[in-house]
């Protein structure tokens, strides 16, 4: 595999040294500059060189002085500084490490221990890319989750309060409320068998709004998507967005799950709400009909007190006139003690049927007061 190729700098005053560090790295395949100076090292800090090779003391600037500013910088990257030296003592090294330097050589330096320093610092550099690049990765990640945890959060509400809603005009208010608090623009319309909403986060649907919605019925998708629009087609509701230019492919993604989520919600809450209308509406009917039967019952009940007074009435005049003929007909008192009793066993046979006619009113009343309550 190829070696990556680092922009180093030579920076020393003495041409004797710069030209030997360059010729070590001439078979390299690093990209090498040199500098007579710091000050001129400093001007071209902008280039963002992967590894200084600096020496210590310098007329103009001295390396230390060199290293603290550059570490002052805010670079894209910081580079990685090698001091290069005659001074071999502790205090020097010390200067070097209190200034920001990650390595230190001592002059003369031999080929192979200036390649190795070099390839120590390309090992430093890949890791710290490596890191880096991990540090942003998770950076974004956790920007990322906490963006949809923010998110997420609007669904949950949504779904918690879409309980309360009694009615389709109330879930569409919940659902617009939804979609302004992800900055999100676009128009929804929801039915059932009892009613057709339509409405949108900015003002009421056009007809042309209208009739999109209508068309979407017809998609075999349930989700269509491009750079511009959303529309979602789930039983019972149809939704479309419309401000998606400038949302990101992540960000879009994200919102695309959770609206498709809210969708599945709000279908499966029409479908509850149109069965809560069906047993309200059946319950309205049972009640309109108890009412109708009680009124029935009412009349009927007095309708059969009027007619066992009348038909008493009748029976009582019946068994008076019968009396007054029994001079006229000439009838033995054994036949006339047998005709009233033929009339007295009608009596009593028309009574029991009057009370087993008031018995099944009574039941039916009873049962219809049960019936009632149920549908409160």
């Amino acid at each position: 595999m190829t070696e990556e190729s680092l922009k180093i700098f030579v920076v020393d005053d003495e041409p004797t040294a710069r030209t030997t560090l360059m010729a070590f790295l001439h078979d390299t395949p690093h990209k090498a500059t040199e500098f007579a100076g710091g000050q001129d090292c400093l001007d071209n800090a902008h280039k963002l060189p992967d590894i200084i090779l600096l020496d210590l003391e310098m007329p103009d600037i001295s390396g230390v002085q060199v290293c603290q500013t550059i570490r002052e910088i805010d670079l894209e990257h910081q580079p990685h500084i090698i001091f290069v030296s005659a001074h071999n003592d502790m205090a020097s090294r010390m200067s070097a490490y209190n200034a920001g330097a990650n390595d230190y050589l001592g002059k003369p330096c031999m080929e192979e221990e200036l390649k190795q320093k070099i390839a120590t610092a390309h090992r430093y550099i890949q890791q710290n890319k490596s890191l880096n690049q991990n540090y942003q990765f998770a950076q974004q990640a956790a920007f990322t989750a906490m963006n949809s945890m923010g998110e997420l959060g609007v669904v949950l509400q949504f779904l918690r309060n879409s309980f309360e809603c009694k009615d389709l005009s109330q879930l569409v208010d919940l659902i617009l409320s939804a979609l302004r608090n992800y900055d999100l623009h676009g128009f929804i319309r929801l039915y059932n068998e009892f009613e057709d909403i339509s409405d949108s986060t900015d003002k009421e649907c056009t007809p042309l709004q209208t009739s999109i919605l209508e068309y979407s019925t017809m998609l075999e998708q349930r989700i269509v998507t491009t750079r511009d629009y959303l529309v979602f087609n789930y039983p019972q509701i149809n939704l479309a967005i419309t401000n998606l230019s400038a949302i990101d492919d992540d960000t879009l993604g994200r919102l695309r799950d959770h609206l498709a989520t809210l969708a599945e919600g709000i279908s499966a809450r029409i479908k509850a709400l149109e069965k809560e209308q069906q047993f309200t509406h059946q319950a309205e009917l049972v009640l309109s009909t108890s009412q109708e039967i009680a009124e029935l019952l009412e009349k009927i009940d007095g309708q059969q007190h009027s007619k066992r007074i009348e038909l008493m009435s009748i029976i009582a005049e019946y068994s008076n006139n019968l009396e007054s003929a029994f001079f006229q007909l000439g009838l033995t008192e054994g036949q006339e003690d047998e005709l009233l009793e033929m009339v007295h066993n009608m009596h009593r046979r028309l009574d029991e049927l009057m009370n087993q006619n008031e018995t099944i009113a009574r039941h039916l009343s009873d049962a219809n007061r049960r019936l009632s309550k149920l549908t409160l």
